[in-house]
């Protein structure tokens, strides 16, 4: 009888954790982030946000330095949709030795 209720036992919370995964992938949450990652982002105007990265930028650099110099010098060049994504994808620590390396981050050929 014990043996039975400990089985009974394990297989419930074994199914509670599957369906907690299941539910936790299927959140919207979950799916933006995973979006975020993959997607690319959308630019207004995709000439100006290359010649941005190209001319503006001073490499190698990383980009958490990016990051401060944009909101530094240039605060409105880009929408608040366009900062976010591109906040998402950029990676502090991370090293670009040029913009083409800039332009893979976020997606865009």
């Amino acid at each position: 009888m014990k043996l039975v209720f400990k089985a009974t036992l394990v297989g419930m919370v074994c199914g509670f954790i599957a369906s907690a995964s299941a539910w936790a992938a299927e959140t919207p949450m979950a799916t933006t982030k995973a979006a975020a990652n993959t997607a690319m982002c959308a630019w207004s105007d995709e000439a100006k946000m290359k010649d941005h990265f190209t001319k503006h930028v001073t490499y190698p650099t990383t980009g958490a330095k990016i990051k401060e110099a944009c909101k530094k010098e240039m605060p409105k060049e880009f929408t608040g949709a366009e900062r976010a994504c591109f906040e998402g994808k950029i990676q502090d620590k991370t090293t670009f030795k040029n913009a083409g390396e800039v332009f893979a981050a976020l997606k865009v050929q």
